[in-house]
Formats: structure tokens, sequence, C-alpha cells
């Protein structure tokens, strides 16, 4: 075979390139490009996986309170305090610290917008922006993986991004105070979500996907424009507390009473609400109830539901719009601590009437009847023979009846704030347990001597009264371990 010397030189040729690009030379290949990109991703890589402290260190861990002090020691900043600098943009240097854990810009009322770089903080597991002029979150606020409370009260938010379900351990977010007038689909997919603040928005509507969030404990809708609540609310096994104060519910669900572990139901201020769910007798664990302002409720028939709740400790009646009249089976509400009447009217026969059937709510501690316009508490007051605590300032008392000596476990009196107030019964020395008496902003000019032998009192508030200097002195000398508080200042 004959040999073609010609063509050797190419061969090689030919090889050498082969050789060249195969070992990665050439600097613009596609091997070389896949190669900058590797270190680009492990750049980035490392940035995501900046180890994060316990949250038992990081309560201990120093909270820097300006990015110069931060930034002198990057690598030891968990949690920065930017609250109240007046800043209008987030500082360029903010995303140098990437092990920031706590991340506090409250009331910078000016910063309008949150840069999109927020979503490079990985670590971030707290940020509070209330009261920062925002009106919307940028997408990235997705990219969190480890938020766990967000925090963007008193803003002028009007809706959200759809990137917010992507907070896969958010546990708290408080969107209270903004212009929300609905919430994305994505926001039921917050598996973990244990408290949601929704307080005074301008929501219409709550999904039936409410259902979804099943570990949530807290959930505040009150202020908005809400005329029904889902059924699926029933799959909420864990809610603690819900308030749906002020919207425009006319019923609640009867699936209601599936709440097995409610302990707090808010539901004041919905005037059309006329009954309670037949289902509220099985909410076994609820401990207190709002219905104030409810002014079109059947209070009989609320009261025997209610009656059977073995934990019911308060319940909130203020407000009620219309002269009150308590059916004679509030009485029946047999584990009923404290009662709130606050802002209603009473005429004097039914004030009478009223204290017969408290009289027989044997564990009843507290009455408030602030707000009243009442002019004498009726004598027979004194039946409320385990009362503690009785607040009945803010009305028109002129004194207080002589049995008010005979509710012998009284620890608490105010009588504050009632213009016409001029005298005080000697009887009041019979209350040997009374820690606190609350005279302040009132007319009165002379105190019974029987005060000053009230060695247990704690605080006398006698402030903008009538009463002389040197009976305040008196007293103070007859009672020297007694709060005396006789203040004239506007």
């Amino acid at each position: 075979m004959k040999t073609n010397f010609k063509l050797i030189p190419l061969l090689f040729a030919f090889a050498g390139i082969f050789l060249f690009t195969a070992c990665g030379g050439g600097g613009k290949t596609d091997n070389t490009e896949g190669t900058g990109d590797n270190e680009e991703a492990s750049v980035k890589e490392e940035a995501w996986n900046i180890p994060m402290i316990s949250e038992s260190d990081l309560r201990k861990a120093k909270e820097y309170k300006s990015l110069e002090e931060a930034l002198a020691e990057p690598d030891k900043v968990y949690k920065l305090n930017l609250a109240e600098k007046k800043l209008t943009a987030l500082p360029e240097d903010l995303f140098k610290l990437k092990h920031l854990q706590r991340l506090r810009l409250a009331f910078n009322r000016d910063l309008k917008t949150l840069d999109p770089r927020i979503g490079s903080l990985k670590n971030l597991q707290y940020i509070s922006l209330h009261s920062c002029g925002l009106t919307t979150l940028p997408k990235e606020i997705g990219k969190l993986p480890n938020l766990e409370t967000l925090i963007v009260e008193s803003n002028k938010i009007a809706s959200l991004p759809a990137e917010i379900g992507s907070l896969l351990k958010i546990k708290e977010l408080k969107l209270s105070y903004n212009e929300l007038t609905a919430l994305p689909e994505e926001i039921y997919n917050l598996s973990t979500l244990e408290n949601l603040y929704l307080h005074r928005n301008q929501i219409s509507e709550i999904s039936d996907k409410l259902g979804q969030l099943t570990n949530l404990k807290n959930l505040t809708l009150g202020n908005n424009q809400i005329s029904a609540v889902p059924a699926t609310i029933k799959n909420l096994s864990s809610l603690r507390y819900i308030t749906l104060t002020e919207n425009q519910i006319t019923a609640l669900p009867e699936e209601m009473g599936e709440l097995s572990n409610l302990a707090q139901l808010y539901v004041g201020k919905n005037t059309g609400l006329a009954k309670l769910p037949e289902s509220t007798t099985k909410l076994e664990k609820l401990y207190e109830i709002n219905l104030t302002g409810c002014s079109s409720i059947d209070l009989e028939d609320t009261f025997n539901k209610l009656d059977s709740l073995p934990k019911l400790q308060k319940v909130w009646l203020a407000n009620m719009g219309k002269p009150v009249v308590l059916p004679e089976n509030v009485g029946n509400l047999d584990n009923v601590k404290a009662l709130f009447l606050d802002k209603n009217t009473f005429d004097a026969a039914e004030l009478t009437k009223l204290m017969d059937k408290l009289a027989n709510m044997e564990v009843l501690r507290t009455v408030s009847i602030t707000d009243c316009k009442i002019a004498n508490l009726p004598a027979n007051i004194s039946k409320l023979k385990n009362l503690e605590y009785l607040y009945a300032y803010r009305n028109e008392l002129k004194t207080l009846p002589a049995t008010i000596g005979q509710i012998s476990k009284l620890k608490y009196l105010s009588a504050s704030s009632n213009k016409e107030f001029t005298t005080l019964p000697g009887t009041i020395g019979g209350l040997r347990n009374l820690e606190t008496l609350d005279l302040s902003y009132t007319n009165i000019t002379a105190l019974p001597p029987a005060l000053s032998t009230m060695k247990q009192l704690k605080t006398l508030n006698i402030k903008r009264t009538n009463v002389p200097k040197a009976v305040a002195d008196q007293l103070k000398k007859a009672l020297p371990d007694t709060k005396v508080d006789h203040s004239n200042k506007q």
C-alpha cells in the first residue's frame, strides 16, 4: 500500500483540535459554559445553606440597632432592628447580612415598597413591616423558605401575591388594618399556619378552602364585610379563638359546633344575628363569648344554649342597642364568673329585677355596668354575695347604696367618673376584703371615718375630686400601706 504523505499533517491537525476540545479548551464551548453555571449554582447553594442558630440561641443573640454596627461583624448578625429609622428604601448593604433570622423594619412610614431582594435573605424567620406605607408585597416574599412570622399590619395593601402560598413554614400572618378585598387561593396552602390576623380589611368572602388550614389556632376576621362563614370551618379542629366582630353575618353555620377546642368566640356587632346555631351546646371548651352589639339576638334562646357549657366563664352583652331586659334564665348560667353589661340602658325597676336574677349565679365574681346612665344602684345588689369586682364608672350615680357594705367578698370597686357623685356611705367600712376603691373624677367632698380603718386597702384613688388635701393627708397617715392618689392636675 502506498502512503499519501501529504495527508499526514492534516490528520494531525484534526486530532489536535479534537483533543483540545475534549480537554475543555476553547473557552466558549458548551462544556465550559456548563462549568461556569455550576460555579454560580455552587455559590447560590452555599448562600442557601448558611447555618441557622436554634430558637433558644436566637433569643440570647444580640439585636443590632444600626446597619453600621451590624456590618462591622456581619457573620454574627442574626437579629437586626431598623424600626423607626425613617427609611425610604432598604439599604444596599442590608442584603450582605446572610445570617439574618429576625428583621424589624416597623414604622418606617415612607418605605412604601419592599425591595424584591428581600427574597435573598433565605434564613429570615421573622420580619416586621408594621406601618411602613406599603401598598403591595413583592412576589419574592415567597422565596423565604424559613419564614415563620410575617407582620405587615397597618399598611395600605390591597392584594397579596400568589407566591405567599409558598411560605411552607409560616406560622403567623399579621395582615390586619390593610385594604384587602380578597385573599389569594394560594394562602389556603399554608398548612403550618397557626395565627391568621385579618382584622379591619374590606374582605367580603371567605373561601371554602379555609378548612385546609387545619393547624389554625387563632383567626381574626373582625371589621370586614363578611356575610357568611363557610361550613368547612368544622375542619379547624385546633382553633381556639375566632373573632367575627362587626361584619354582616346573620347566621353562623351549624358546623361551628365541631370546633372542639374553641375557647373564645367573638361575634359582636353583627346586628342581624338573631340566634346562635343549635350546635353551640357542643362547644364544651368555650370559655368566653362576646355578643356585644348583637341587637337582634334572642337572649332567652342564647342563654338556653349557653347554660350547659361547663367551661363558660365570661359573657359580654354590652351595647345591645335598646333597653335591656335579661330573661330569667340568665340565672342558669351556673359557671359564668364575669358578666359585662356596659353601655346598655336599664330602667330602675328592671335593674332591681336584674340583681335578683344575677343572685342565682352563685359563682359570679365580676359585674361591669359602666356607661349605663344609672342614677342609683338598687339596694338588692347586696344579694351578689360572691361578687369580687364591681365596675360602675361613667354613670350618673350620686352615691352608693348603704347595703354595699354587705358584699363582704368585694375586692375592687370603681365608681369613677360619676360627675354627680358626692357622698360615700359609712357602711363602706364593712368591705374588709376591699383592696381597690376608685372614686376619681367625681365631686365627692368628704370621706366617711370608717375608711381610715380599712387597713387592707391597697389603692385609694381620689384623684380629681373635691376631697380636701388635709383629709387626704390624714388618710395617708392612717393607712400607711395604702397608695392614696389625690393628685388634682389636669
